[in-house]
Formats: structure tokens, C-alpha cells, sequence
């Protein structure tokens, strides 16, 4: 019988720094489409869209804040895309910073990871998990979300309210 092996992938940054005020819109039904995508998201390029390796079946997201005081708070939006398809909705919820210091700086500044992340709503095949989901506990340690992206090759997270201080997003996968 074969061995099943999993690759590792590298953190790579979704979306760079979103300050207080400065939010990303939400997508509506003439953003969703492939055509406006393009227009207004390039993968890569930290606004947000972000292409999954062939070897990603299962993202992991990670949040990042520049202030740590439990309080501070970032909303987001997370959609799947097929290479010239419309987006699709994945989950919305709430990221909240904790205290471990992370090794990626925002904007220059030093940077703390989500310790609590919240899924208010989801419309996925499967579920989308959060790793601290079944404590409901912020435990000043690194929150994550999954999910099986089911042969999507885009991810878009968005942004659309930081509490205070700026939010950035990173995704990794196995």
C-alpha cells in the first residue's frame, strides 16, 4: 500500500496591513465575478487574493494584529474561487489579538496573533474549523482556521472592520 504523504507549505501573507478606518468592502453580486476580481484583487500582492498551491487541500489562516490588549478585534470574510469562476462565500467571524508575539512585523511594526477566532456564519461543503473553537477560550496562544478547499485555487480574505491598530492575514496549508 502507497504511503500518504502531506507537504508543508510556507506562511505566506493573504493580506497585508489593514488599519482602523481603511477596511476592505465587502463583495457584492457584481464584485463576485471573476472579471471584477481581476480588476480589483491580484494574487499575491497582499490585498487580500491569494492563489492555493496544487498541493493545498486544506488552508490554514492566521491573523495578526499590531496592538495586544485582548480587546482589539478584526472582522473578516473569506471567499473561494475557481480559476475563472465567481466567488464564493466560505465564512465570516470575528479575530481577536492575543498576546503571543509573532515573528512577522505589520508594516514595520511588531505584530501579535489572533488567540481567539469566531466563525458567526459559514456556507461551506464542509466544515470550516477554528482551532479554539471547542475551548471558547482566549489562551493567548495561536488561533487558526481550516477548512477543505475542495480544488479552489483562490482564496480572498477580507477586512471589513479593524477595532483598532492595523490586521494583516496569513495562510499556509497541508
Amino acid at each position: 500500500m502507497p504511503e500518504l504523504t502531506s507537504k508543508q507549505l510556507s506562511w505566506r501573507i493573504a493580506r497585508s496591513a489593514v488599519a482602523t478606518g481603511s477596511a476592505d468592502s465587502d463583495l457584492t453580486a457584481t464584485t463576485k465575478t471573476w472579471a471584477s476580481l481581476l480588476t480589483n484583487y491580484l494574487p499575491e500582492a497582499g490585498d487580500g487574493m491569494t492563489r492555493l498551491s496544487t498541493h493545498t487541500n486544506k488552508p490554514e489562516i492566521r491573523f495578526r494584529f499590531t496592538d495586544t490588549n485582548g480587546v482589539d478585534t478584526a472582522t473578516y470574510k473569506m471567499y473561494a474561487i475557481r480559476e475563472n469562476g465567481d466567488a464564493k462565500f466560505v465564512a465570516t467571524g470575528l479575530a481577536t489579538a492575543g498576546t503571543q508575539k509573532a515573528t512577522d512585523l505589520i508594516s514595520g511594526a511588531a505584530s501579535y496573533y489572533a488567540d481567539t477566532i469566531t466563525i458567526t456564519l459559514q456556507k461551506w461543503h464542509t466544515d470550516v474549523k477554528s482551532s479554539n473553537e471547542d475551548s471558547g477560550a482566549a489562551d493567548n496562544e495561536q488561533a487558526g482556521l481550516m477548512f477543505d478547499a475542495q480544488g479552489y485555487k483562490y482564496l480572498l480574505i477580507l477586512l471589513t472592520a479593524v477595532s483598532a491598530g492595523s490586521a494583516a492575514v496569513d495562510v499556509s496549508g497541508v
